[in-house]
């Protein structure tokens, strides 16, 4: 994962019981800092925050403990600036790190800035509004919390979300969105200002998805695209929200399909977003503002204003190209 403000690529390395956090320089590739020897968990990887201002990294492991770093630290053996056990039960299902220093652990809301913790317990979250779904009264069954806004607790349930007595999505349900059934397919928020929200496709067509702000509801921008699961990824930058094909500008407040749906992106930096071709798998390149795509010889699996990383997801070894 990079570090865009600090300037370093930090990644999870070692086996055998002795995985380890270090970061490394970009420029020189000088490693900077390591951690103390942490637990390794199936599926475990960093996550890049924002707290009071300062960047750091993020990440979960032995259950439900979260260990938190200052990106910008030096020196062997660095200790975390903030280490808890998160209180909630059960298998982890949700972890969710959003750009503003907070962290979802399945129901649990983790604030990193001061360590406090809110669970949302079942049946202690509302989502009022009638469902358009007809055999649905209420949006309230099963709903749970997807994030934490500016405006409060992001709560989604069958076919509907809303900030807790701010605004509901009955309220901004896109107009080209087919009205019968159920209205929202899912919803997260990724850095606590906006809302990136699946509604369904129009008829015979794709799926819309909307970039709404997070104080009003207001729909920001739309698009549709064809995406097979949900699970955004944020830039290093926190310009960026990108997900399959799908790519959410939340500075300019545009939403974008990559190549009509063709690209799967790795990585979206300076306004063009990298990946692979759904067809036949081949790095590509695309300009956000024109569209047009270009073959290139690889595709960078995370990348910022500073440096490109290659190869990242093995654990096994990456290259890095800076950038000037």
């Amino acid at each position: 994962m990079i570090a865009e403000r600090s300037g370093r690529v930090v990644y999870l390395s070692g086996s055998d019981g002795a995985l380890k956090m270090y970061a490394r320089d970009v420029a020189t590739g000088e490693v900077t800092w390591s951690s103390k020897t942490v637990p390794d968990v199936k599926g475990g990887d960093v996550h890049i925050t924002m707290i009071d201002g300062r960047e750091h990294v993020v990440y979960l492991a032995g259950g439900s403990r979260l260990r938190v770093y200052d990106t910008a630290a030096r020196g062997a053996d660095t200790a975390p600036v903030r280490e808890m056990d998160v209180e909630t039960s059960g298998e982890i299902e949700t972890f969710l790190v959003q750009r503003n220093g907070v962290v979802m652990v399945n129901d649990t809301v983790v604030d990193l800035s001061t360590g406090e913790q809110r669970t949302f317990e079942p049946g202690s979250v509302h989502v009022p509004r009638k469902c358009r779904a007809a055999e649905l009264d209420s949006c309230d069954t099963e709903a749970s919390v997807r994030g934490m806004t500016t405006a409060g607790p992001l709560v989604a349930g069958p076919g509907a979300f809303e900030i807790e007595g701010r605004w509901n999505s009955n309220d901004v349900v896109r107009s080209e969105a087919e009205r019968a059934g159920f209205p929202v397919l899912d919803v997260m928020s990724p850095d606590g200002s906006t809302v990136l929200a699946a509604w369904p496709p129009l008829v015979g067509g794709s799926q819309l998805w909307g970039l709404h702000d997070a104080d009003a509801g207001d729909v920001l921008a739309v698009t549709p695209c064809e995406v097979e699961e949900f699970e955004p990824r944020t830039s290093p930058n926190g310009r960026y929200a990108f997900n399959g094909p799908l790519v959410f500008d939340l500075h300019e407040q545009k939403a974008h399909c990559v190549d009509d749906g063709a690209v799967t992106v790795t990585a979206v930096s300076g306004g063009t977003a990298y990946g692979h071709a759904r067809k036949d798998g081949r790095a590509a390149a695309v300009p956000l503002g024109t569209g047009e795509r270009s073959d290139v010889d690889v595709a960078p699996d995370a990348a910022g204003e500073t440096a490109g990383v290659f190869g990242f997801e093995a654990r096994s070894g990456f290259s890095v190209s800076p950038r000037s």
